[in-house]
């Protein structure tokens, strides 16, 4: 005869959990103000172009090129110095909210803790981040304590990191490609016409993809929020 199976035993309560709700609310503004950057370069560049064709026309002078050159540059200088600032907020966040999730659910992520930094290394940056912030989602989740649940695979995903990876990977790269170039690299106006277009449709989707991850920051962030005010606080020694 065989012997009844032992019924699950409850999940553990879950290891002390840090606030990460500050250093995202940080991280969200960097990215807004980066993603505005973008689009004021974006207009940069338009009006690097009407600057172009007023010159062809004799309606301007070396100096109004020069001017316009220097306020593309300086926005540019402007957003790779935010852009780096949101980088380091964001991997911040990314490495609180990774022991977090640790923490909350015993569910094994697909890549080693190091990797949160690491996978932003040129070639494993093409898919690395988007598998480390979606473990960190599934695993923040409330059902990720639930008995039975061993596995990354068993808890849901979310589109909404999908969209946001899939929009900031394809964004970034045509950005850069159409700036280096075609824009640079233009030899007519109709050229520059076209990487103008091209560049702000880049921006604009980039710009997109800067609401997704926001999003997701807070929803993370509100996930281990609760969580950790659902954690009774730990007793003081010798009280």
């Amino acid at each position: 005869m065989s012997e009844p199976s032992a019924a699950p035993l409850p999940a553990a309560a879950p290891g002390p959990l840090r606030s990460v709700t500050g250093v995202g609310s940080v991280a969200s503004i960097l990215i807004a103000l980066v993603a505005a950057c973008d689009l004021v370069m974006s207009w940069a560049v338009w009006h690097t172009l009407g600057v172009l064709e007023d010159y062809a026309a004799r309606n301007a002078t070396t100096q109004d090129l020069k001017a316009a050159d220097q306020l593309t540059a300086t926005v540019g200088r402007l957003t790779l110095g935010l852009t780096a600032l949101a980088a380091i907020v964001f991997l911040l966040w990314s490495w609180s909210a990774r022991l977090n999730a640790e923490a909350h659910s015993p569910v094994r992520h697909r890549h080693a803790r190091g990797w949160v930094i690491a996978g932003w290394l040129p070639v494993v940056n093409l898919w690395f981040p988007y598998h480390i912030i979606t473990d960190i989602w599934r695993t923040s989740r409330p059902e990720a304590r639930t008995p039975g649940t061993t596995e990354i695979t068993d808890l849901p995903g979310s589109r909404l990191v999908s969209l946001w990876w899939l929009s900031f990977l394809l964004s970034t790269i045509v950005q850069r490609l159409i700036y280096s170039l075609q824009l640079a690299g233009a030899t007519s106006l109709e050229e520059f016409r076209a990487g103008a277009s091209e560049y702000t449709a880049a921006n604009l989707v980039l710009a997109a993809s800067a609401v997704l991850i926001i999003l997701v920051i807070r929803r993370i962030s509100d996930w281990q929020r609760m969580a950790r005010e659902a954690v009774p606080p730990q007793p003081v020694p010798g009280v």
